[in-house]
């Protein structure tokens, strides 16, 4: 939701009076006529517009997740399917250990 509400304000608020009447620009005249460029606030809107796009990739990601799992509570593994791990082997195959004795050779 952040990078939507982001998006959505950097690509609106450059064309907008807000801009226009901001209070760094009206006190430092060169930064004001430089923000006042229409290619800066282009350039602006256009980071705007990459906001908006990566907000509704991962918008589209969380729903397809949520429809894949019929729900939220859903997607969460139960217990049972995380396996209480209580350490030893069983926690070692969840780091990646290989917990085999040594044999010669080895």
């Amino acid at each position: 939701m952040y990078l939507l509400e982001t998006g959505l304000v950097l690509v609106v608020a450059p064309w907008s009076t807000f801009w226009e009447r901001n209070l760094l620009a009206e006190i430092a005249p060169l930064f004001g006529a430089v923000v006042r460029l229409d290619a800066v606030r282009g350039a602006v809107s256009g980071v705007g517009v990459v906001n908006l796009y990566a907000g509704f990739w991962e918008l589209g990601i969380w729903l397809a997740t949520i429809g894949r799992c019929g729900g939220v509570a859903r997607c969460r593994p139960t217990d049972a399917e995380r396996g209480a791990v209580s350490g030893g082997a069983q926690g070692a195959e969840l780091r990646g250990e290989d917990t085999r004795s040594w044999t010669p050779g080895r």
